[in-house]
């Protein structure tokens, strides 16, 4: 079941009299300070846009999340993602535009914020194994093994303390060369639509924009 609490200026997630049966959770355009109520565990879009939500903590493991929108919100951080990874695992579908952490819409002329979103794009692609769109736009093959390389590196990296300062020099420098590689191919055409009416993600995307 679809539940909608829309520009409502709550500051708190609704108890809802049957929580089993939501299935759908809109919360736009509100006020929301923190998330202890979500306890809904059949839940499997959950969308937050314009909350002014500067962090983010599940308080719970949703473990039929599949469609996150968090559009439009205040987040800066990226380490958030973290600890999103452990408690929405099956997550396919994230949106987090118009957030100070997400250079999406940086201006074609701006390498360095592209380059940052390809290696965002790229993070993400390793700390969700079943994602499958991240801001309207697919995951690719590419960012798949570009994440995977770049995890397998980095735990390298970790346990090889005994190793020569330069020598673990290396083995980043490797990792992020690949990290870096094929990212002309990430800017593709607009595909893909979040459900819910009232997402950012729908709301301001345009063709014109990518």
């Amino acid at each position: 079941m679809t539940h909608q609490f829309i520009g409502q200026a709550l500051g708190n997630v609704p108890e809802i009299t049957d929580p089993l049966s939501v299935i759908s959770l809109d919360l736009t355009g509100n006020q929301l300070s923190n998330l202890e109520s979500l306890q809904f565990e059949n839940l499997e879009t959950l969308t937050l846009d314009e909350n002014g939500l500067t962090d983010l903590e599940l308080p719970h493991i949703l473990p039929h999340l599949k469609t996150l929108s968090l559009n439009k919100n205040y987040l800066e951080n990226v380490e958030f993602i973290e600890d999103l990874a452990l408690k929405a695992p099956q997550l396919e579908y994230l949106s987090l535009l118009f957030n100070p952490c997400n250079d999406f819409l940086a201006p074609v002329s701006d390498q360095d914020a592209r380059l940052r979103y390809v290696r965002f794009r790229k993070f993400c692609a390793g700390k969700f194994p079943n994602l499958k769109v991240l801001d309207c736009q697919e995951i690719t093959e590419d960012e798949r093994r570009d994440a995977a390389y770049y995890e397998t590196a980095a735990k390298v990296t970790q346990t090889t303390s005994a190793a020569v300062p330069s020598q673990r020099k290396v083995i980043a420098a490797t990792a992020e060369t690949e990290t870096e590689s094929n990212s002309k191919t990430r800017f593709g055409r607009l595909r893909y639509y979040y459900n819910n009416e009232s997402s950012e993600g729908n709301r301001f995307i345009k063709e014109d924009m990518l």
